[in-house]
């Protein structure tokens, strides 16, 4: 093992080439979510944007296929409102997009890997419970992809190669 870069708050996620990869960093002092990017062996490490949010977990990131977008999934603070953004930053300038908002909690987001949108957990608003959502790109339409009354970890989600199979963790709770 080699360390790389010391004080990362998330899993990375790999350009589409491997030459880079970006996460997420916190700075709950200044309410700031700093999206990070380095080269692969750990050398250029450069804070592409600043993203006012609540920081309690920084939830995964994940870069979009064609190389363009790396994706977020914050509670993001505008004043007395704090929605949940899936917010988009520029991989190449750092410009931050807010891409789809809801004020339902949100912890995880990954792109599907044709590009043509992402998988995201949102809380539901009768069962409170985390279900998986395909999220369109470019026209951020949400649909319900689970419908069970399990709750599904966004810092968990991930593809197969070919797009075909999704993993996620699920969690059901009992109570008596």
């Amino acid at each position: 093992p080699k360390q790389l870069i010391k004080d990362v708050d998330t899993a990375p996620t790999w350009s589409p080439d491997g030459k880079k990869f970006a996460y997420l960093r916190g700075d709950p002092i200044n309410s700031l979510t700093w999206v990070c990017t380095a080269n692969d062996d750990g050398s250029g490490e450069a804070v592409l944007a600043k993203i006012p949010s609540i920081v309690n977990f920084p939830p995964p990131l994940s870069w979009s296929p064609d190389g363009k977008w790396i994706a977020t999934a914050l509670q993001t603070t505008q004043g007395e409102h704090a929605p949940f953004d899936v917010m988009l930053v520029s991989a190449a300038d750092g410009a931050v997009h807010k891409f789809y908002e809801s004020d339902s909690p949100s912890s995880g987001v990954r792109w599907f890997p044709d590009g043509s949108g992402m998988l995201v957990n949102e809380g539901d608003a009768v069962t409170h419970k985390l279900q998986l959502n395909y999220l369109s790109y470019p026209g951020a339409e949400l649909t319900r992809f689970t419908h069970d009354l399990s709750s599904y970890d966004g810092f968990s989600l991930d593809f197969t190669l070919d797009g075909k199979s999704v993993a996620a963790v699920q969690s059901n709770s009992q109570t008596s």
